[in-house]
Formats: C-alpha cells, structure tokens, sequence
C-alpha cells in the first residue's frame, strides 16, 4: 500500500523540504515504518510512502525526463506489458504507457490508482484518479501561487497549505444522505478529484477532464441468454478477485453471510490455496447468537472452505462504538476497538497487504432489479410483468398486493410516496428517519444536494447507483481507514470491467423466476454454497446497536451534558430534542439517528 503527497510552487518559488517532511511526518501512524522516496526539483516536491516495501527506492523517472509519483494497482498488467513491449511492475508500466500515450493513454488503465505526473519540459502535473475513486486524492482549492495534493486531507494541514475549517454543507449533506459535489470535502480549502477524472496543472491553467464514464446510451444493448449473461459475468468476476490479490503473502477479507463478500471470499481461498497461501476473513456477528444472525450463513462458507483463516468480529466496548476516537480526516472512528479497524489491525499483524471487501455489489454486479417490473409495466412487457409477480408471491410468500405494491407501485409512483413519507412525518427517501427533527434550522438548510433518484427504470436504477458519489464517498472511508494500519482496500464488485458489462444486461434478467439478483446468482452455481446463493435479503451484522443503546442511556445523557458545552455542537444540533429522543422510548427511527449525531459530535467534540 501506498500514499502520496506534493506541492507545485506555481509562481516559481524554491520547494521547502521542512514543508514535504511535514507531510510526510503527517501520514505516517505510530508503529509503521514505510519506505520514504522524495525528490524536490527547483518548485516541485514529491514523495511516495511505500507501507510494503523492504527496501529503499526513487521516485520513478521516465527516460524522456518525465516524474511519477504513483500508489497504483493495474488490473491488467499482462496486456499492458505486451502492448507496451516492456516487462515490470505496475508502475513502470504506468509510467511507460504515460510516456507513449501521455493523457489520452489514461483511459486504456483499469485498476486502481491515483498519481501525478511532472513534465520538467512543460513545468506540468498531471494527475488522475481511478474510474471508481478506490483510492483518495485530496488537493489544494485553484490558487495562482501554488498547488498541493496528498492522499489524507492531514498532509495538507500539515504543511500549511490548507486550514482544517470546517465546510457546513458538507457536513449537513453528509447527515441527510445527500450527495452535492464528488469535489467537496470535509475541510472548506480542501476538495477532491472526482473519479474518472485527470487534473492538468501547470503556472497557467487548472483544468480537469473526465477520461472514462458509464454510458447510458450503449447500456442494455446486450442480446444473451440468462445462461449466457451468468457464463460471462462469472468468468469477468474471477478475473476481478484474481487480480486483486497481492502477488505474495495472506490476503485478508470481508466475510458476511451474504452473496457479495460470501462469493468473494470462496473464489480467494480457492486461489490462494493453489499457490499454499492463506485467506484471513474476518466476520462482523453480534455477542450472543440470536435470530437475526449470519453465524449459519458464514459457517456455510467456513464448512466448505475449510482453510480460510476465520475470526469473528464483534463490539467489546459499547463506549467505543458510542463514543469512539474519530478519525482528523473524516466523519469515521478510528479507535483500534472500533470493529472495521480491528479488521485492519488484525489483517496487518498477520502480514495481509490487501483487504478485498464485497461492496458495491448491490449497484451492479448484485442488482437487485428494482423498478425492474414497473419498466416492464410502462413498455408493456405483460407476459414478465405477470409471471414475475406470480413467482414473487411464491418465492417471498408474499400475497399479490403486496408484491404489487412493493415491487411496482413504489416505483412507479416514488414522488407521491415521498410526499406521504413527509407528511407523515417520516423524513424523505435516503434521509435516516428523524434527522432533520435534531438539527437547527440554519444548519439543515446547508443541505443543497439530493438522495439517488430511484424510479420506474431500472437500468437508470442502475446508473443512477454506479454514477452516484456515494460509492467514491465509502471506498474512500475505507482507504482513510486502512491506512493507519498501512494496508490497502480493494473492491472486485467495483471492477470497471464487471460494472460495464452488467450495465449492458437487460433489466429483466436481474429478476426473473421470483429471483432478485438472479444473474449472480446462477453465476455462483459451483462457488457458493445453495443456503446462500437462495436466500433472499441479509440480516444486519451487529444487530445489537439498540440493545447497546439501552445499556448505556445514563451514560449517553450524562455525555449530553458534556457537550452542551461545546459550542460547535450547540449550533448544528438542537440538544433538547436529542435528550428528548434519549429520554423516551425508542422507535426504529431513532437509532440511526442518535448514531449519526453521536458520531459527529464526537468528531467535533475532539477535533473542533
């Protein structure tokens, strides 16, 4: 795993090293011991921090002059090296392709990456992120003076180039759901580079340019049978798990009871077993075995892979899941008690470089076909729209209204819906119910954006979920997080091969037979077990949180009292109405939303 950071004196200044080692210093987390390469040319300071590596290394340099600093992993390096007519890594494949192609080569790399480039010729940087945003690139807002970039926000604090005030939209829009700009972030002078986009910089212009995007109008133009669609949709996702895997070591990954992570995790230990290697899957399960559990359904998977190294995951300390160390960077825990950092922690001390989780499979590869029936109902497709509904009934045990009701009239009618949801007092689509009860009205109405529009269209459906900034927005949760354990996190559901090809499929094979998610489905006949391949919906993977709650509600209102104090606090969140919610008894609405103020205001509270 890697990290970058750099700066770009525009108007011609000397780089300061003491400003890059700040930096530097910034991203490195107590215990790791990563191996530094800088360089600092006249203006330009660049460095990569390798978390990996063994042995010291240099900032690549091309034969034409060209810099690269790089975290980088290629999806199909094979090819590229055959068509580039050179053999090495990753990186040297990337810099020889830059070489050749410059930024129209771009769009020929699948993987995932960030990296900047530097053309002394030009006394220009350009940069680029993946088609899918797996890796963090934060950057400087335009200035005349000067540009910096780093993969943590912190780098940028740390060397003066940007203040740690706080944007209020952000903020409001990431309570609601909404999602307004893959530019914005957390920090009023820092922004992102929005996925699938190069950035060219130089002492005259700062111009971005978008290289890659899904495209509607090609979409479901694909013509193939069910079996055919499930023959090639399992081929492209053994390739996506094959090529993440890191070339020597463990390999370490999530393990739900679901069909994503589940399927994920089987073709991983297959893999690895071949080369005499171990899979770590780690599990989240709640304390005591209940009735909404995944314990049968990931021992389904543990009973048929008998050599996956399995550790079970649960909360240890309510106090850290209610009021846990935040991260400085983002709205996410970062306390080792906290149960997705244990993931980290452990995949690390047992020598993992690479972490593959499952999501994002419900966007694309794992679909679950909705507006699937109301796109038949509108181009009167009544054979599948009747059939569908009958089989449904059958498989969910569901009566014919009910299926209708779900699985047609919410979609076809998603604005009425929305405006009975609000008039009852039950927030909008996509906002956690009761919200918007404790924020103060000045703060709420920082909110400009807008929840995914989910209609009576499912290939829109679909598009609307892979395109959205919400997928960048956790990948990135992910690679902020596991950096502090100097390992990288990598999403195969996310693979741009796998997301296009599902986006060209025929919104009818994702439901067919009574079965949501049918294409995976019948793609996973010989990897996973029939308990999983034939379940319908997934359990929640702690589903203690209210019981917790419960537990700690004295304490919870004597913290309340704490941040009463707290000015910050005071001015975004109506604290009366949250002791209120505190004080009575609680619905289902009131969880997400007592999690989602206490884990704000304890970013607040500590970093603010």
């Amino acid at each position: 795993m890697r990290l970058i950071c750099g700066f770009y004196h525009k108007d011609g200044r000397s780089a300061e090293a003491d400003r890059l080692d700040s930096m530097i210093g910034s991203m490195i987390e107590p215990g790791l011991k990563p191996q530094v390469a800088r360089l600092i040319e006249g203006s330009l300071a660049l460095a990569v921090l390798d978390f990996s590596r063994k042995t010291p290394f240099e900032i690549a340099r091309g034969t034409d002059g060209l810099v690269l600093a790089a975290d980088c992993r290629l999806d199909e390096p094979e090819a590229l090296s055959a068509e580039l007519g050179i053999k090495g890594s990753d990186e040297d494949l990337l810099l020889a392709a830059l070489q050749r192609w410059g930024a129209k080569g771009v769009v020929k790399l699948l993987g995932d990456f960030v990296f900047v480039a530097w053309n002394p010729q030009t006394s220009s940087l350009l940069c680029a992120r993946d088609s899918m945003g797996i890796r963090p690139f934060f950057m400087t807002k335009v200035s005349s003076r000067e540009f910096a970039f780093a993969s943590l926000p912190r780098a940028l604090h740390a060397g003066g180039f940007a203040t740690r005030k706080l944007d209020r939209r952000y903020l409001a829009n990431d309570l609601l759901n909404q999602y307004t700009s893959s530019q914005s972030a957390l920090f009023s002078d820092v922004s992102r580079l929005t996925p699938a986009h190069l950035l060219h910089v130089s002492a005259r212009e700062n111009r971005a340019e978008c290289y890659w995007k899904l495209d509607l109008a090609q979409a479901r133009e694909r013509q193939c049978s069910p079996e055919e669609a499930a023959s090639e949709l399992s081929a492209i996702f053994i390739e996506a798990v094959r090529c993440r895997l890191s070339k020597t070591g463990p390999v370490a990954a999530h393990l739900s009871g679901g069909l994503d992570s589940s399927a994920i995790s089987v073709l991983a230990a297959r893999m690895l077993r071949k080369q005499q290697r171990t899979l770590f899957a780690y599990s989240f399960l709640p304390r005591v075995l209940g009735e909404e559990d995944e314990r049968p359904f990931v021992e389904a998977v543990l009973k048929q892979e008998t050599d996956i190294c399995w550790k079970p995951v649960m909360v240890d300390n309510p106090d850290v899941l209610f009021r846990p160390e935040m991260d400085c960077d983002q709205l996410f825990a970062s306390d080792l008690s906290y149960p997705d950092i244990q993931v980290c922690v452990d995949a690390k001390m047992q020598g993992a470089e690479m972490l593959l989780s499952g999501w994002g499979g419900d966007e694309g590869a794992t679909f679950n076909g909705r507006g699937a029936l109301a796109e038949a109902f509108q181009s009167g497709r009544w054979r599948y729209l009747l059939r569908e509904i009958i089989a449904l009934k059958r498989t969910r045990k569901m009566s014919v209204m009910r299926v209708v009701n779900g699985e047609l009239l919410s979609y076809l009618f998603p604005n009425v819906l929305n405006w009975l949801r609000s008039r009852l007092g039950r927030g909008y689509a996509n906002i956690p119910d009761g919200v918007l009860r404790v924020l103060r009205p000045g703060f709420a109405s920082c909110a400009e954006g807008e929840g995914i529009k989910i209609g009576s269209n499912a290939l829109h459906n679909r598009y609307a979920l892979l395109s959205s900034y919400h997928i960048a927005r956790r990948t990135e949760h992910w690679a902020l997080m596991s950096a502090r354990q100097g390992i990288a996190v990598s999403f195969p559901m996310l693979d741009r091969r796998l997301v296009e090809f599902v986006t060209s499929l025929p919104s009818s094979l994702f439901l067919r037979n009574g079965w949501k998610r049918r294409v995976f489905r019948d793609a996973m006949v010989d990897v996973l077990p029939d308990e999983i391949r034939w379940r319908h919906g997934k359990l929640t993977p702690i589903p203690e949180v209210a019981e917790l709650l419960e537990t700690q509600r004295e304490s919870l209102l004597l913290y309340l009292t704490q941040l009463r104090t707290h000015k910050f606090v005071g001015d975004l969140f109506d604290l009366d109405e949250v002791e209120r919610i505190m004080r009575s008894e609680w619905d289902g609405a009131d969880i997400p939303t007592l999690m989602r103020f206490l884990n704000m205001a304890a970013y607040l509270k500590q970093h603010h």
